[in-house]
């Protein structure tokens, strides 16, 4: 799994270069050049839709998605591992609704074709159920791990 992360890392890191370049430039093509590309914010939607999507899975493999400690503090330690499974549960129903949704939608939008850059919208969109199945098991391992130990 880890090595699947690192993999993700990397694109993570080329898809917000290529990003933050394509905006660079049409910043300057537009406040200085004063001719502004179409192109740029199709590819920066883009780019953001996966950023957003991979990134989820990698910071849910990291345990730095958001937490309520409160009900950590509050219940007595002996729940507080009942209260690790509920919370993972929770996240499993959530990208499992996610990834049937997210597929519905990619192929809604797979016949769809952008504007500029002539590509199948569904690629954008395409980013909700590969990231919610790569949470899927992310969870299922940890589930897995935590019955384990």
């Amino acid at each position: 799994m880890r090595f699947i992360i690192k993999g993700i890392e990397v694109i993570l890191v080329v898809l917000m270069f290529i990003m933050i370049a394509s905006v660079g430039l049409q910043v300057f093509y537009r406040y200085v050049l004063s001719s502004p590309l179409g192109w740029v914010e199709e590819i920066a939607r883009a780019c953001l839709g996966w950023i957003t999507f991979l990134g989820t899975s990698v910071a849910i493999y990291r345990a730095k998605n958001i937490k309520i400690p409160i009900i950590r503090d509050i219940v007595p330690q002996k729940w507080g591992r009942m209260f690790y499974f509920i919370s993972l549960g929770g996240v499993l129903i959530f990208f499992t609704v996610l990834f049937f949704y997210g597929m519905q939608f990619t192929l809604k939008f797979m016949h769809m074709r952008s504007p500029y850059l002539n590509y199948s919208l569904g690629l954008n969109y395409i980013s909700i159920p590969v990231s919610s199945l790569l949470v899927i098991v992310i969870v299922l391992s940890q589930i897995w791990s935590s019955i384990k130990n």
